[in-house]
């Protein structure tokens, strides 16, 4: 079990004539969900609870490698379950 995270926001608002305002404190516990699957190539976001991959990598625990700032350089498909990009007719190569 991961302990709470906690946070105090400050709150300003504003009152219809655009001049007059309060300011508030809230103090806020978060308690921080862990992801189902080990993350694998990324970290796990403790607000979701999924994943966050890093670059290239895709899917649900990040173990799908698919290059380009596009999966496989916009020139194929990324197949999570072959790990690799499925490139379209006239590419080729791990990266399309």
């Amino acid at each position: 079990v991961v302990a709470p995270e906690f946070h105090s926001i400050v709150v300003k608002v504003t009152a219809g004539d655009q001049i007059t305002s309060s300011s508030y404190r809230v103090n806020v516990f978060l308690q921080p969900l862990q992801c189902s699957d080990d993350c694998g190539n990324g970290t796990c976001n403790s607000l979701t609870g999924k994943c966050t991959c890093e670059t290239g990598w895709m899917g649900a625990s990040c173990r799908a490698y698919c290059p380009g700032a596009l999966p496989c350089h916009g020139r194929g498909l990324c197949n999570l379950e072959a790990r690799a990009c499925n490139c379209k007719e006239t590419y080729s190569g791990p990266d399309c």
